[in-house]
C-alpha cells in the first residue's frame, strides 16, 4: 500500500514482495515569445519555442506538448485561432 505523500489518486500497489520506490515528478514549461510580436487571427506565429524540464532532476522532457489543443512538434509555429476580446485588427502579445 502506498503510504504518505502526494499519491495522485493511487491507493494500492502490488509490489510482489519486492522493494519499490516511486518518484512523483512535475515539469517546468517555458514558452518564448514569437519572433514577430504582432499576430493576426488564423496566421502562423513563428519563432515560438517551447521547452520543458523535469523538476526532480532538471533533465530535459522529451515527451509531447500540446498548446491550445494542438500538438506542438517544436517547429516554432503555432496558429492563433481565437483571442476572446481581441479581433483580427488588434495586435497581440503572446507571453
Amino acid at each position: 500500500t502506498v503510504a504518505a505523500g502526494n499519491t495522485e489518486g493511487i491507493t494500492d500497489v502490488n509490489q510482489n514482495s519486492k522493494s519499490v520506490s516511486f518518484i512523483w515528478d512535475s515539469l517546468t514549461i517555458t514558452i518564448s515569445n514569437p519572433t514577430d510580436q504582432r499576430q493576426d487571427l488564423n496566421a502562423n506565429a513563428s519563432g515560438i519555442v517551447v521547452s520543458a524540464v523535469r523538476d526532480y532532476d532538471s533533465s530535459a522532457f522529451d515527451g509531447s506538448i500540446t498548446l491550445n489543443k494542438t500538438d506542438y512538434n517544436g517547429d516554432g509555429t503555432h496558429k492563433i485561432r481565437s483571442l476572446g476580446k481581441y479581433n483580427s485588427l488588434d495586435p497581440i502579445r503572446l507571453r
